[in-house]
């Protein structure tokens, strides 16, 4: 299964989006010091960028950290829900935990 349609996976490319808005808007447009993201967000993430402005999903090597999406550094961690370092060192989830029943 490809990362980008595993659950939890294909929105990362907005909600980083969205958390890099927020960002500008709260600090007088400072970039965050940096997006934590697991190895397969990362994957999501490249192949939502490649679906978009090719309209297939990325074919390329695995991702690197220290690529950068949107101008701010992107690092890998195993562990990680997938946050957003602020300019301020707040961490900010990048996605909404799912709902429990």
């Amino acid at each position: 299964m490809c990362p980008a349609t595993m659950p939890g996976m294909a929105h990362i490319y907005s909600s980083i989006q969205q958390a890099l808005s927020a960002h500008w808007a709260a600090h007088d447009k400072k970039y965050p010091q940096k997006v934590i993201l697991t190895p397969d967000q990362h994957q999501a993430l490249n192949d939502m960028r490649a679906t978009v402005s090719t309209g297939q999903p990325s074919k390329g090597p695995k991702p690197l950290a220290g690529e950068k999406f949107m101008g701010v550094l992107i690092e890998h961690d195993i562990n990680t829900p997938g946050v957003m370092i602020g300019v301020d060192g707040v961490e900010t989830p990048l996605q909404q935990p799912a709902a429990t029943a």
